[in-house]
């Protein structure tokens, strides 16, 4: 992601990776579908971003490492279910 890049943009917080919704809601949570980093206004990327529309989520946040995130994502889509939402998309987007 970096190797054309003028300066450095990958720092921890801002890469992260996304599971596609089809996965998630058949509760694979052990494979990750895609990749992606978050750039700020002062972030010189001369690449084309991919906006995405404002619109409501639902996260979750721990501390801890890729095995670790599992349950979270088990957690995750408990409370989606519990509220009759459902995993629509890229970041798993609300219904």
């Amino acid at each position: 992601m970096e190797a054309e890049q003028p300066e450095t943009s990958l720092f921890l917080g801002k890469f992260g990776v996304s599971i596609a919704p089809e996965n998630l809601n058949a509760g694979r949570y052990d494979r990750y579908d895609g990749v992606f980093l978050t750039l700020e206004a002062e972030d010189n990327f001369p690449g084309e971003p991919l906006a995405l529309p404002e619109t409501s989520c639902v996260t979750v946040r721990f501390r801890g490492s890729h095995p670790e995130a599992l349950e979270q994502y088990a957690r995750l889509m408990a409370y989606i279910g519990a509220h009759s939402l459902s995993a629509c998309g890229f970041p798993a987007k609300l219904r």
